[in-house]
């Protein structure tokens, strides 16, 4: 094919070709080529480690779920606390409440 377009080189050719000031004056040292046993080893590794993140990121968006459900059951716990500490000023009455906010503590976080 060379002497078809009237080169002796490949070198040759792309002198004629291309301008001399996008070449590099020196061959760029590239790392030895992976063979597809080795580069499908490395893809299933990096699949692998993916995966590794998405479980710990559906996880981390499950607790915090939870997080948002417990402070939304906590609220209303509140609510109904200041409920009954205006019907009632002892503070006896505000042990049932503290008792039903483990309750659902444990309920979440466990």
């Amino acid at each position: 094919m060379l002497q078809t377009i009237g080169v002796s080189s490949l070198e040759e050719l792309i002198g004629q070709t291309m301008p001399a000031d996008i070449l590099l004056p020196e061959p760029i040292e590239l790392e030895e080529a992976y063979s597809e046993q080795e580069h499908l080893a490395l893809v299933d590794q990096l699949a692998s480690a993916n995966e590794d993140v998405m479980t710990q990121a559906k996880k981390i968006a499950d607790l915090n779920n939870k997080i948002k459900e417990y402070e939304k059951t906590i609220s209303n716990l509140t609510k109904h606390e200041n409920v009954k500490c205006e019907k009632k000023t002892e503070s006896k009455e505000e042990k049932p409440v503290k008792k039903v906010r483990r309750k659902y503590t444990k309920k979440y976080f466990n």
